[in-house]
């Protein structure tokens, strides 16, 4: 029965909200908290119930950043790596991994997102794509990383709200590049939650410019009163390549 409301939910023919939020009430009062499903190619166990990403990817996967997926499948050629920080349960970075030739370094702090993560990429068996449990900060060391219970997609460095806190390790971007022996060319998709500038600003302003990520997808977010690393990407080389509501697309000149 949840196989038939989740195919009616993701019809393109159902073109009202109305009639999956029946489906969705539906699939609440059933019993299955988890359902194990296919997303842009890439097999993932998903939680609806609490994660607003996972609900999503299970009700109208077409709809998850499609104009954000296509930036990076046009940017990764064969020998080139991908970084996602910030990658939650693998929905920006699995559909990739079966690319030819494409290494994935997945970042994640999440401790209930890391499960999840793992449990993903053994599901479809990728040996090309590895994890790496650690927030990305401005120092090396731990961090207070806050667990948001109600929707695991808020959860992030100095949170508040619902939920619970407890210290994970944390690494500095060009640590990360070290540890993870990522060289040049690859790609930074990242979203953690408003701490992009606190990672990215001190990373270009301290590594040489063959360091830097060829391609950067981040959040859009407001940044008035905050330092503003896009804004320092595109004076120093980058130029906006894609621009949506929830990401903008950043490329480096090769000049």
């Amino acid at each position: 029965m949840s196989r038939l409301l989740i195919a009616a939910s993701r019809s393109t023919f159902l073109g009202h909200a109305e009639p999956r939020k029946i489906i969705w009430r539906a699939l609440q009062h059933r019993r299955q908290r988890c359902f194990d499903t296919a997303v842009n190619g890439a097999r993932m166990r998903l939680h609806p119930f609490d994660s607003s990403l996972e609900r999503v990817l299970l009700l109208r996967p077409q709809k998850y950043s499609p104009r954000e997926l296509a930036f990076l499948r046009e940017r990764l050629p064969p020998d080139t790596t991908l970084v996602d920080a910030g990658a939650n349960v693998g929905a920006m970075s699995l559909p990739f991994a079966a690319l030819p030739g494409v290494e994935i370094v997945a970042v994640e702090a999440s401790p209930a997102a890391l499960a999840r993560l793992t449990f993903n990429i053994a599901a479809n068996g990728f040996a090309n794509m590895r994890v790496a449990p650690v927030a990305l900060s401005d120092t090396n060391g731990t961090v207070r990383f806050f667990s948001d219970a109600r929707d695991l997609k808020l959860s992030g460095i100095g949170g508040a709200g619902a939920g619970s806190e407890v210290d994970v390790p944390a690494k500095t971007f060009a640590t990360l590049l070290d540890e993870q022996k990522i060289r040049h060319p690859y790609l930074l998709k990242i979203d953690i939650e408003r701490h992009e500038d606190r990672v990215l600003l001190p990373f270009f302003g301290s590594e040489p410019k063959s360091r830097w990520p060829r391609h950067v997808l981040i959040e859009t977010i407001t940044r008035e009163g905050m330092p503003d690393c896009v804004s320092f990407m595109l004076a120093n080389g980058y130029r906006k390549t894609l621009a949506t509501p929830q990401n903008t697309g950043l490329s480096l000149d090769s000049s």
